[in-house]
């Protein structure tokens, strides 16, 4: 990732997939993004990168690269003005499940499996890979995001003047349950925050994409 200044003072950012792993899926990765930017470009409400240029196939770069406008703001991964930032972040995930695409983006992917899946010894986490063995229950399709936490997320602001100003990386967003992003969110924020947190936030989260 880069920021480029450019000398009318624009300012951008470079994603360049140089990785092996990045790069071999590079193409399919950057092309999903830029559409996606594209869509996202006629919605109210989401705050995400504008596309400036995209190369998925490396045609005319060293590596798979999308050019997008840079974004105010920080990521927050402190504790100053969690609850309100649990509020936005509420908002936002909601909002984003309310685009309706003219077309349908690829149905979500499992990220693991029963048979890949590593945990410690206990009970608990043996119920917890059961759950994984099983078929999915039926749901409600909506537009995800699937990546949907913190680190993804630019605030400016503090207390009431606080506010989301930008949502990155798209690269992975598909259509299925929106419990997906209420879970990958809420993980991320127990991890950061501890248990209680992360529990508070799925409660708030549930009960916001709820009301969609």
């Amino acid at each position: 990732m880069r920021r480029l200044s450019l000398d009318d003072g624009t300012a951008l950012v470079q994603r360049t997939f140089v990785k092996p792993f990045f790069r071999h899926y590079g193409p399919g990765l950057l092309a999903r993004e830029a559409s996606v930017l594209a869509l996202l470009a006629e919605q109210e409400g989401i705050p995400a990168p504008g596309l400036a240029a995209v190369d998925a196939t490396a045609e005319h770069c060293d590596h798979p690269t999308l050019l997008m406008s840079a974004l105010p703001g920080r990521v927050r991964v402190d504790g100053d003005d969690l609850d309100r930032r649990l509020d936005l972040l509420a908002a936002q995930l909601v909002r984003v499940h309310e685009v309706v695409p003219d077309e349908r983006p690829r149905t979500y992917q499992a990220w693991t499996s029963a048979e890949r899946v590593r945990t410690p010894d206990g009970a608990l986490w043996e119920r917890a890979v059961d759950v994984i063995r099983r078929d999915p229950p039926p749901y409600d399709g909506r537009f995800l995001y699937r990546d949907f936490h913190p680190g993804n997320v630019l605030f400016t602001g503090a207390g009431p003047g606080l506010r989301i100003t930008g949502v990155v990386d798209w690269v992975e967003t598909s259509w299925g349950p929106a419990d997906l992003d209420v879970a990958h969110c809420s993980t991320a924020l127990a991890l950061l925050h501890g248990p209680e947190q992360g529990g508070r936030a799925a409660a708030e989260l549930e009960v916001a994409v709820g009301r969609v």
